[in-house]
């Protein structure tokens, strides 16, 4: 006859059941009630194999109190530790007869849930040899000896991922958690030798995967792209929400160092004769510039408003180029003597006659600027500068 049985013959949340909730102050309780009889069932079979930590700590302890019996330890020779001992099986001898007659054999096994998240080939082996040499003892046949190996190991990688996916991953969360209360020091302790070895395997695995052509990159942003990236996206909108405080952060940091990587980057690339702007335009190229069109189509839906308002930016800077020279020209000393002589007495030599240099270059530039002037309305108020108005009247006249 076969008998199973839970430590706590209640059914619950297999991941969390939460006893203490469910049963309150009185959980302490059924507990020493469930371990009570779970012990009495355990002892009347003389075969026994106890699954899982929780089992194997509670029957050894209870055990361990009873003044009956007594307990060998027989190690098995295999090269690993279950629950941090090494693999054994118990004798349980009867302490009240002479010949101290063997009352049990009690086997322990990691529990079978544990391969769903990959256990090692070395627990897949023990564990069916356990159950397999239990079957034996007991005469029961033996359907498969492979069924924990099976499970075991890279070939359940697969199936492990999406039980862990499934249950939310529960166990490497708290595995982070303790890590992460610890201070992570496994990571540190790792990231101190592999600077110490100048980190040959980073590089190696670098120049593995340049030789590949970065397969697992390529994949990888495949499948982001066809998500829509949205690890991206969320991480956009929390550095929005913190106002990008690393960004400014490191535009701080990079004024106060001088650039010194932009600096160090344009050199380079200057050096190598900047081959990421060459293949960028080659392949813009071989595109025909699908993104000058979009821009071209773009402007040309709103009605240009970046060339308009470049056009106003010019004109205003010419405005003021001309300005500063119609300003010049009527503090000039030729403008000056000009209007200091009577009306009929002040002439312009025109182009063409011999002059003066300075007297032919000042002709020229008040022609040019004083003509211009006429038809354009905005510097019209500068007429009305000092010796402006009266010199632009008597000059129109004598030429």
């Amino acid at each position: 006859m076969i008998s199973t049985s839970n430590l706590i013959p209640i059914r619950g949340d297999a991941t969390n059941p939460d006893w203490e909730a469910r049963f309150g102050d009185k959980w302490q309780q059924v507990f020493t009630l469930s371990l009570d009889l779970s012990y009495k069932l355990i002892r009347t079979s003389p075969v026994v194999i106890l699954v899982g930590k929780a089992s194997t700590d509670a029957f050894y302890n209870r055990l361990s109190e009873d003044k009956s019996v007594s307990i060998a330890q027989v190690n098995f020779k295999f090269d690993f530790k279950l629950f941090g001992i090494p693999v054994r099986f118990l004798i349980i001898r009867e302490k009240a007869t002479v010949s101290h007659a063997i009352q049990q054999l009690i086997f322990i096994v990691p529990h079978g849930a544990s391969f769903s998240y990959g256990a090692s080939y070395q627990a897949g082996i023990y564990t069916d040899l356990i159950w397999n040499a239990a079957a034996a003892i007991s005469s029961i046949e033996i359907k498969a000896n492979d069924h924990f190996v099976k499970w075991s190991g890279s070939s359940n990688s697969e199936r492990s991922m999406k039980t862990n996916r499934e249950r939310g991953f529960q166990n490497l969360k708290k595995a982070l958690e303790k890590q992460r209360e610890a201070g992570f020091p496994s990571l540190k302790k790792g990231h101190e030798t592999m600077k110490k070895q100048g980190y040959k395997n980073l590089e190696n695995a670098r120049a593995r995967n340049k030789a590949l052509g970065f397969p697992g990159v390529e994949k990888s942003l495949e499948v982001m792209r066809e998500q829509g990236f949205p690890n991206l996206k969320k991480g956009n909108e929390i550095r929005k929400a913190n106002g990008y405080e690393s960004l400014q952060r490191g535009r701080i940091t990079n004024k106060e160092r001088g650039y010194q990587g932009l600096i160090k980057g344009r050199e380079t690339m200057r050096l190598q004769g900047f081959p990421g702007t060459r293949k960028a335009n080659e392949i813009m190229r071989q595109q025909g510039f699908p993104n000058l069109e979009k821009g071209r189509a773009t402007n040309r839906a709103n009605g240009y408003k970046s060339l308009q308002k470049g056009h106003e930016t010019m004109s205003a800077t010419a405005y003021a180029k001309r300005s500063a020279q119609l300003s010049a020209l009527l503090n000039s000393r030729e403008v000056r003597e000009f209007l200091s002589k009577p009306a009929e007495e002040a002439q312009i030599i025109p182009i063409g006659e011999p002059a003066p240099r300075r007297t032919k270059k000042f002709h020229e530039d008040a022609h040019t600027l004083l003509t211009s002037y006429r038809e354009d309305p905005l510097l019209v108020e500068n007429l009305s500068q000092v010796n402006g108005q009266a010199f632009y009247d008597r000059y129109c006249v004598s030429v």
